[in-house]
């Protein structure tokens, strides 16, 4: 009979601790939140991004205009007169001239005729459209000196000319010239053919016409 006191008593206290043990766990449960889901949050809608603007090429620099040499690059030029047409002259506008006692590629002008006929030389030849730099060359003179030439003939200046412009120097003594460019030395005129006629009667020979005086240095 006691035994079964002792039997109850440790049932009920097990039962007691079970239905305790219950209770805690069911108090926990609910004490303890359910979990919120957290909705899902859309990004951020970003500002519409502007297109970027392509850098505009910036203009490449022009190349600059083709400039033709000045007038006073030129070594030898064209100037004209009314009265002698075209005819050359150097870079500073000075007129040159031939002489026709020359050969084409030889000076036949000596050491006193030079003093009032000086040479010309150009160290380079630089001329506008209109000549040819073809055409001139260079000789070597009797004395070693160098010589420019226009087609072959030896050019010089005349002392006694004052400036750009002045030909003073034209038909000294019927053989200085201008260089006419188109025109050096000129075309012999054809001799016309002798038409057979009688005899004319003699007269008098015409008095030749005097040429331009002038310094001529022997000539």
């Amino acid at each position: 009979m006691k035994m079964n006191s002792i039997y109850l008593r440790k049932l009920f206290f097990a039962v007691l601790m079970v239905v305790s043990l219950i209770t805690i766990a069911a108090c926990a449960s609910t004490s303890t939140p359910p979990p919120t889901s957290s909705a899902p949050t859309s990004p951020a809608a970003s500002p519409p991004s502007t297109p970027s603007r392509a850098p505009s090429p910036s203009p490449s620099p022009s190349a600059p205009p083709s400039t033709s040499p000045s007038t006073a690059a030129y070594t030898i030029n064209i100037s004209s007169k009314a009265d002698l047409g075209n005819y050359l002259v150097d870079g500073k506008g000075m007129t040159l001239y031939y002489f026709t006692k020359d050969t084409v590629g030889k000076s036949n002008a000596t050491s006193a005729i030079i003093k009032v006929w000086p040479i010309f030389n150009a160290t380079g030849i630089v001329v506008p459209p209109s000549l040819n730099a073809s055409d001139f060359g260079t000789i070597t003179r009797d004395d070693g000196q160098m010589q420019t030439t226009y087609k072959g003939w030896p050019l010089y200046y005349y002392a006694p000319d004052f400036g750009p412009g002045s030909t003073a120097g034209q038909g000294i003594n019927g053989v200085w010239f201008v260089v006419d460019p188109d025109n050096t030395p000129p075309a012999p005129s054809a001799s016309p053919s002798p038409a057979a006629s009688p005899s004319p009667s003699p007269s008098a020979p015409p008095t030749p016409a005097s040429a331009p005086s002038g310094p001529s240095g022997g000539y």
